[in-house]
């Protein structure tokens, strides 16, 4: 069997270069991506049944006791119990995880030769960082969040033009506000090509997602027709598993597009020739080193 080339991330694209080479990418990469990420699954299927209050309210099923419905004090303490927000932490947790990992495994894909990444290799990159990157998160959600209390569009803005922040801190290894900058700086000529990107391998995950999450309005057929198993906890709990584990499963993509973008608008930026082979040099300060 012929072995396949390393797919050349440094290299400038535009809107459907990066769309061709994020879906060859996703091809040849996405499954030893998944299994990694499969050690993450029980976490998700511990807060999806922290999560069973809310998620058996919010279908016909639930929703016989009435009287609850009369009084918004006693329905609150019943969906937001203690529960709800531990199966929360949990689910921001492995989010968070989740959307790391395959950041890592580019990275590192990117520094390799010929393309083969140990998963020890991208485990270890994550501990090393996991925590600052948290920061840098909790700092770019409340600048997302101030845009969008302020007018909902400057969110979107902020949002687009610091959405690089995780790879220019893993390969670049900037401060916080350097990262922060340099993201605006890569996106500064592209910001609708990155928006269109996102949204358009936003609609293709919700896509495929629609047809795991399918099951789950099977419990308004059980409360039609008063089918019990498809009104109870189990069904609910499995439906709202088998469509929680899928979405989580198909957002590291997400990561993916926004890898080949970091490397097709650091190219142009830094003037980085296509047919140099820089793919090839072992760590991120050597290309600084050439270039700069």
């Amino acid at each position: 069997m012929e072995q396949q080339q390393k797919i050349k991330l440094y290299q400038s694209r535009d809107f459907s270069g990066i769309f061709d080479t994020s879906i060859t990418f996703i091809k040849r990469n996405y499954g030893t991506i998944i299994k990694s990420l499969l050690v993450f699954v029980p976490i998700l299927l511990i807060a999806i049944y922290f999560f069973m209050n809310i998620l058996s309210m919010s279908t016909l099923g639930g929703m016989e006791d009435m009287e609850m419905y009369n009084d918004p004090y006693a329905l609150f303490a019943q969906m937001f119990d203690w529960q709800f927000f531990l199966g929360f932490f949990l689910i921001m947790i492995a989010s968070y995880l989740m959307s790391l990992y395959p950041i890592c495994y580019l990275a590192l894909y990117a520094e390799s030769k010929d393309g083969k990444v140990d998963s020890k290799a991208v485990w270890d990159k994550m501990k090393q960082v996991v925590l600052p990157l948290l920061g840098y998160s909790i700092v770019y959600g409340i600048l997302v969040s101030v845009g969008t209390v302020l007018c909902f569009i400057p969110g979107i803005i902020i949002g687009v033009y610091l959405c690089l922040y995780f790879y220019v801190y893993i390969i670049e290894g900037k401060g916080l506000v350097e990262t922060f900058q340099r993201s605006v700086d890569l996106v500064r000529h592209h910001w609708w090509v990155s928006l269109g990107m996102v949204l358009v391998f936003s609609f293709i995950i919700s896509a495929i997602s629609f047809v795991f999450t399918l099951p789950v309005y099977g419990t308004m057929i059980g409360a039609i027709f008063d089918i019990d198993f498809l009104k109870s906890d189990l069904y609910i709990y499995l439906t709202s598993s088998l469509s929680y584990v899928a979405r989580f499963l198909l957002n590291p993509a997400i990561s993916i597009v926004l890898g080949i973008m970091y490397f097709s608008y650091r190219s142009q930026l830094d003037g980085i020739d296509m047919t140099d082979e820089i793919d090839t040099i072992g760590t991120d300060q050597e290309v600084q080193d050439k270039w700069y």
